[in-house]
């Protein structure tokens, strides 16, 4: 609302516009509303109120503050929304500004829900590079980590395992042999997903020998580029930039799929 109320203050439509674009894609809908599902699914019926109200009561705030810039939908969605916000008027045109301070910080949710949308984005680049689809359920293993990542992964398992997909997690000891698993990094946390019964290792080698075949290719061609004297000298210097952060992501890009591939070996092995 800050972001919103600055750049409309400054005639920044386009400032103001993405801040609450920012946020009502990326974080209401493409996350709370998501984590409220599940708790409107729930069988705590004072947790599925607190949703309600908090989804309410935001959306309407949001409307408030989009009405300068979409006027017409938002008064329609506005005049339907305000009273199950237990707000009111006779339009949105007239109504207050949204103030920030009506939706004061909690910094201890704030650091809960960072550290759920951690563990969450970790699953999702595992699912990525084995290109699983989202409704396929994984046994994840988590190892290593502080005292308080274990907490929070027993604390927030009922978010966890349908946001991130997983029919089971299991934390191993730190001195325990992993099986042959896809992996990401989570703070000091590992995320473990095994191999076995996941994919089909033959099929799998062959994809990700292509990707690596493809990326080798890419590879080779932005460093002939770079190495060609009139390229440097007579390109923008926002062109040369792009070639060299294309060169540096094909090159994580081939050390994923080496490593991927060797996880493969292990496996068949």
């Amino acid at each position: 609302l800050k972001a919103t109320a600055e750049g409309l203050d400054g005639y920044r439509l386009d400032l103001a516009s993405r801040a609450m674009y920012d946020f009502v894609w990326r974080e209401y809908c493409d996350w709370y509303l998501e984590l409220a599902k599940i708790v409107l699914a729930g069988g705590d019926a004072k947790a599925a109120d607190a949703a309600r109200h908090t989804l309410v009561r935001v959306l309407e705030a949001v409307l408030r503050a989009l009405h300068p810039i979409m006027p017409f939908i938002t008064e329609a969605l506005w005049r339907r929304t305000a009273p199950l916000a237990g707000t009111g008027g006779e339009s949105v045109m007239i109504a207050s500004w949204p103030q920030a301070d009506a939706f004061p910080e909690d910094r201890e949710a704030e650091a809960e829900i960072e550290w759920l949308q951690g563990f969450v984005l970790g699953i999702r680049q595992i699912r990525g590079e084995l290109d699983l689809p989202p409704g396929r359920r994984l046994e994840v293993l988590a190892q290593g980590g502080r005292q308080d990542d274990h907490e929070r992964m027993e604390s927030l398992s009922g978010l966890l395992n349908p946001m991130a997909g997983m029919d089971k997690l299991t934390l191993l000891a730190a001195d325990a042999e992993a099986p042959p698993a896809a992996s990401a990094l989570h703070g000091e946390l590992r995320l473990l997903t095994p191999l076995a019964g996941v994919i089909d290792p033959a099929a799998e080698s062959t994809r990700l020998g292509k990707l690596r075949a493809q990326a080798e290719k890419a590879l080779q061609a932005a460093e002939k580029k770079l190495a060609n004297p009139q390229f440097l000298d007579k390109a923008p210097p926002d062109v040369v930039q792009g070639v060299h952060d294309r060169r540096e992501e094909l090159k994580r890009d081939l050390q994923s799929l080496r490593e991927q591939l060797e996880r493969l070996k292990n496996l068949g092995s």
